[in-house]
Order: C-alpha cells, then structure tokens, then sequence
C-alpha cells in the first residue's frame, strides 16, 4: 500500500473519534484534522485499527451502506483489518455502544509489494490482533469449567474463589465480557499485557482498565491436568481397576483394659479388604493375659455384633462351631496378626483381660488394610 498523507498536525486526521452514530469516513476524517476542506483521492486500501482498551467493538460497511449497532463487518477491540479494493469514499463506521478511537490509514494498491497481491475485497489482520480472531492459548483450567468463580473487583483486578490457588507463572488469559455482550481477550504476556496474582487477587497491567462492574470474567490458567495422578504416575482414563492396589496404614485404638470385660474398639472399615494386619505394642502385667476379640458388623453403626468363629474338625459327622478368641501372652510384646474379613464390610477388635488378678497392660496398637486384588 502507498499511504496517503492524512490532514492535521502530525497526522491528526489518523485518529478517528467513531461514536454510535454511522458517519462517513472522510467526515471522521476531517472532524479529527480540523481540515474540512480534505478529500479523497481514488484511495482503495484502508487500514483500520482498534486498540485494546476499548469497550465496544466497531461496525462498518465499504459499499456506501449505512451500519448499525448490530448490523456491518466487525472491528473486534485490539484488532487491525487492512481491506482492499475497498474505496475510502464509501466507508462509514459506527461503535456498537459508547465511543472509540480508531486509527486509521488510507492509500492505493501498489500491486508491485507482495502484501497487495490479493484478490477483490480481501481483508488481511496484523499487529495487535484479537482473540475473537486467533486461537486461544492452551490451557487445563478455567472459571468458566467451574474451577473458580471470577468476580470483578475493580477496573484492573478479578478475585478468584472456590478453587484452588494460583501463582502468577500459571496466568494464562482473562476473557472479559461486557454487559453488551462484547468480549475481548488479554493474554498473559501478549501485546505489553501481563497479569500477577496475590491472595486470589488477579491484577492485570498494559491494557488500560479493562474491567467494569456487571461483566463476566473467565480465567484461564495452566495447572496439573485434572486427570492425571501423580501418586499413580498416570492418566486416569484407564479403566481404574487397572490402577496399582496398595496396602495402607491406620492408627487405632489404645486400650488399657482393667477387668474381664471387653472394651470395645473403634469400627474399622473393611469393604475392600480381604484381611487386616493388626499390629499392636503391649505392655506388660504381672500376672494377666490378653484376649481380642474380632467382631463383624452389618453397618457402621450395627448393634449386633457377630462374633469370629473356628471350626472344630469334623466328629461322627459334626463339625462344632466355637467362638474364637486370640489369646496375646502377659509379657512385654510387639507383634502383628494377619485377621481375615471374610467379606465384612465393618470390623472391630476388642480387647479384655483374660483374668483380673495382676495389673493393668495398655495395648497401643495401629491397622494395616491388606486390599483384595
């Protein structure tokens, strides 16, 4: 394009005043020059520029067509559009709500320069374009994925919450959309844009005051991606049962029991496991031994216990259930005992002295669930 010198000291005629109301080019033209007597001159190449910043997009026609505020070609906020063979004489613009600066450069096609060897009516976009224009830069979390809410707290800041928290290498953009229904987009180091964020706080720096109460902000950030896990050290869209089964540990009770009578333990979960190790470290009495007893439950909060049993071997054709009692000897004991479930969702083992003529032994003891394959 060879550009046309435009009126105005130093170029003032470039920086068009564009309001809501559709006025000719060459009438913005003039009204920012303060040169009424300036004219086009068969120029049929306009480059249209529209800073962030802004709050409303621009519409135009290049056909001599009036636009509206919902009806002409677009000029997103931030973005540039070089339209040839589009004659200046015939371009009118209007915003789609409030005012904005456009700049502006007018000229003639020089088919000679690479750029200008283009078909009738292209459009090419440069320099600081938008986002309504390109790709959005990857990224694993957002407020509008439901990860945080994003509320406007003032012309520069967005709070998150209800998310987890964020630093400032994992800003990625903030899409911010106005009342209009007008979004635009800043991206974290892109075009003197860049964002910090302290406390949930997000500040952002290098696009004006982009903000405005009654908006709607969505955050994109890039974090651990939500499917993958790094104690398994993988993706979880494997079928889970293909996942690693891992023993774990529990503490559990310490128990000091004083008589005959048994004193209840706590209620141990036990539908994934196919035995319990119980390990214990025991004190001694001078005279007394210790018994446990394992006891099955329906639920969690079951008030009937069922007792673990053996078999005796089969006589004459019987085979004589007894109720099974573990019996831990009076000295001092570290020791552990593998205890199956048999299927109980819900286990507990209590603990009495097996007679109550020595002194008290205090059991502290920790369970380690061994989970079915």
């Amino acid at each position: 394009m060879l550009a046309t010198k435009l009126p105005g000291t130093n170029g003032a005629g470039m920086a068009i005043t564009v309001t809501n109301t559709a006025t000719s080019l060459l009438s913005l033209i003039r009204t920012a020059s303060g040169d009424s007597t300036f004219s086009f001159s068969g120029e049929g190449v306009v480059k249209l520029h529209l800073p962030k910043g802004g709050t409303s997009n621009v519409r135009f026609f290049r056909d001599g067509n009036i636009p509206s505020t919902t009806l002409g070609e677009i000029l997103d906020i931030g973005q540039v559009q070089t339209l040839y063979n589009s004659p200046a004489e015939r371009f009118k613009l209007i915003t789609e709500s409030g005012i904005e600066t456009v700049y502006v450069t007018i000229g003639t096609w020089d088919s000679s320069t690479p750029n200008d060897t283009v078909t009738d009516g292209a459009v090419t976009l440069e320099g600081d374009i938008s986002l309504n224009s390109v790709a959005v830069p990857p990224y694993t979390h957002s407020s509008a994925r439901g990860d945080w809410i994003a509320t406007y707290t003032s012309s520069t800041t967005i709070t998150l919450s209800g998310g987890a928290t964020v630093s400032d290498n994992q800003l990625v953009f903030i899409k911010a959309t106005t009342t209009g229904g007008v979004a635009t987009y800043y991206i974290n180091g892109v075009d003197g844009v860049s964002m910090t964020i302290s406390g949930q706080v997000l500040t952002i720096t290098g696009a004006g005051t982009p903000f405005a109460s009654g908006g709607v902000y969505d955050v994109g950030v890039n974090m651990q991606d939500k499917a993958y896990d790094s104690g398994l050290d993988g993706v979880k869209n494997f079928p889970q049962g293909n996942a690693p089964v891992m023993a774990y540990s529990e503490d559990y009770d310490t128990t000091t029991p004083t008589s005959t009578a048994f004193v209840e333990g706590g209620v141990l979960c036990t539908i994934s496991d196919v035995a319990i190790l119980y390990q214990y470290s025991k004190t001694a009495s001078t005279a007394d031994d210790t018994y446990l007893k394992v006891v099955y439950l329906d639920t969690a909060s079951g008030t009937v216990d069922y007792q673990e049993t053996y078999l005796q071997n089969p006589s004459g054709g019987e085979t004589q259930i007894f109720s099974n009692l573990y019996l831990i000897d009076k000295a001092v004991a570290v020791n552990g005992i593998r205890i199956p479930t048999n299927g109980a969702k819900y286990m507990r083992i209590d603990v009495a002295k097996k007679t109550d003529t020595g002194t008290d032994a205090t059991l502290t003891t920790k369970i380690t669930h061994i989970p079915r394959s």
